[in-house]
């Protein structure tokens, strides 16, 4: 609550969205420190913070500030986050917040873009390596048997399938996978891009070869495209600081201070040298998905580039949620597979047996158009598993073909065979192959565990920290319980009898470590049971800011 020299008034009406956000934000920290405008004076006026740069922020103006009267300085803000993170009190947001809703524009001579900071045709080092990170990352995911070979299978897209902002869905043409070139430039100009589809229609496929084509027609000086999972956004993270977080996790080179100095993944954050690549905003729950097109817009402005990816109920109904579209996004949706291409693409390349079983495939997708395994191959994702999952002659025509075969069943047997194919697989260089290659039938068995672990919490991230309450003796209380007053007792039976009984004898040595671990047994057991641990909260939806 706030003090009595800090009298709280209403936030002024004329504040931008992204302001009240700063002084709500603000106003929290304050709260969360308990600090008074006294103590804010205190606490960031210094006599000489710097060679000849003495500053000094009355409580009075602290005053001001906290109830939006005014807007602070961006070095009274980064004080005050330095001062709060001696506290350990994450503040760094704050910084952020004070640049979507104060930091000005640059300015630009008319009928000219705007070029950011990072932009002005030279690259930090920090940049540099991560684009070559980015660039090795983008060859090993497109090393795939469906972009591969001298005619691929055609991943097309028509544009306009979802609500888009006017002046940029008519900035993108139709077309397919191999030529994304225009979508590529329309991206590097300043645009944004919505990419729709249903599950395995190739939606993150078409993410990485624009981040491939980014790359290559990169200068320096240009952001760098990086993939972003939506569903590794934790709840309440600010933006720029999931970008940041994502950045030093993914690309471990990037955080060597001694190279780049300390806070180099954040300048380039801050500087806009990085080009978001958010795949899956299906993943997250119904009610963040709209708020994170919102916050997305706040943190970047409408001159930010980025992809995104999405399923199409999904991202209608966060539109719905946002009750606006994505500014400055223009919209296409990805188109099924037509059974002609996927037969087409399943008899060529192949000889043999193999081909002889495929082509019985082929013949039944011919057959029947809008049959169900047509209609089951009508997704890339289903045709690679095809060739992937069955290699030899005869196992294809019989798993895949049959008068009573459906949709449903030829997508479970196709996805049943998905683990056999990629643990079998060889390694493509000596730097891919594991130090200790597991068998098929164990990953089948610990990855269905781990399903059904995510199942359990509705979700689709695997977050390390929770995994302990897929075992039954972490998530129950009372199991809890035993098994604390089971390892209590060893413990400290186990170490008071030894001590006694190398005083007094075997005898005492037994009795007292009995009793005491009797005892540590009982207090650890009622810990358990009755004082408030954090056992794992219900799973639900999560507010992004």
């Amino acid at each position: 609550m706030p003090s009595r020299d800090q009298q709280r008034l209403p936030l002024p009406a004329v504040l931008s969205p992204a302001q009240r956000d700063f002084h709500r934000e603000l106003r929290r920290l304050i709260d969360v420190a308990g600090l008074t405008t006294r103590a804010l004076e205190s606490a960031t006026s210094s006599s000489a913070p710097g060679p000849g740069e003495p500053v000094f922020y009355s409580k009075s103006r602290w005053g001001r500030w906290v109830n939006g009267q005014s807007h602070p300085p961006r070095k009274a803000i980064r004080i005050l986050a330095e001062k709060l993170a001696d506290d350990e009190i994450k503040a760094g947001h704050l910084l952020e917040l004070w640049d979507a809703a104060f930091a000005p524009e640059p300015l630009a001579k008319a009928g000219e873009p705007v070029v950011p900071a990072s932009q002005e045709g030279r690259d930090s080092p920090v940049a540099g390596q991560l684009a070559q990170l980015v660039a090795a990352e983008c060859a090993a995911e497109l090393n795939d048997p469906v972009l591969q070979g001298w005619q691929p299978l055609a991943l097309s897209w028509q544009r306009g399938a979802g609500p888009a902002d006017p002046g940029a869905s008519g900035q993108v043409p139709s077309g397919d996978a191999a030529d994304v070139a225009a979508l590529a430039r329309f991206v590097s100009d300043g645009g944004r891009l919505v990419v729709l589809g249903a599950g395995g229609a190739g939606k993150s496929t078409l993410a990485v070869l624009l981040m491939d084509d980014l790359l290559g027609r990169r200068r320096p000086g240009d952001p760098v495209p990086v993939l972003v999972p939506a569903s590794t956004l934790a709840p309440g993270e600010m933006v720029k600081g999931w970008l940041e977080r994502t950045l030093a996790d993914r690309y471990p080179p990037l955080r060597d201070t001694s190279a780049y100095g300390p806070g180099a993944i954040g300048d380039l954050v801050a500087r806009h040298g990085v080009l978001p690549v958010i795949d899956g905003l299906d993943d997250l729950a119904p009610e963040p998905r709209g708020q994170l097109l919102g916050a997305l817009s706040r943190a970047f402005g409408p001159r930010q580039p980025l992809i995104l990816t999405c399923r199409c109920r999904e991202y209608h109904e966060a539109i719905e949620a946002a009750g606006t579209v994505f500014p400055g996004a223009a919209v296409i949706k990805l188109r099924a597979v037509a059974a002609e291409d996927a037969a087409s693409f399943l008899e060529r390349g192949t000889a043999g047996p193999r081909a002889q079983s495929l082509r019985q495939v082929v013949a039944a997708v011919r057959a029947e158009p809008s049959g169900p395994l047509a209609r089951a191959l009508s997704s890339p994702l289903m045709v690679a598993l095809v060739r992937a999952c069955y290699t030899g002659a005869g196992e294809v025509d019989t798993a895949l073909t049959g008068p009573d075969l459906t949709e449903a069943a030829v997508e479970s047997r196709l996805l049943d065979g998905l683990i056999g194919a990629s643990f079998g697989a060889r390694a493509t260089s000596e730097q891919a192959r594991p130090a200790q290659p597991w068998s098929a039938r164990d990953a089948d068995r610990w990855l269905t565990f781990l399903a059904r672990h995510l199942a359990r919490w509705r979700s689709y991230d695997l977050d390390w920290r929770r995994l302990r309450y897929a075992v039954p003796a972490f998530a129950d209380p009372l199991r809890r319980a035993c098994l604390g007053a089971a390892l209590a007792f060893v413990l400290a039976g186990t170490l008071s009898g030894l001590g006694r009984g190398l005083l007094y004898g075997a005898t005492q040595g037994l009795l007292y470590g009995l009793g005491h671990g009797l005892d540590a047994a009982l207090i650890v057991g009622a810990i358990y049971l009755l004082a408030p641990l954090p056992y794992p909260p219900r799973p639900g939806p999560a507010k992004v800011s």
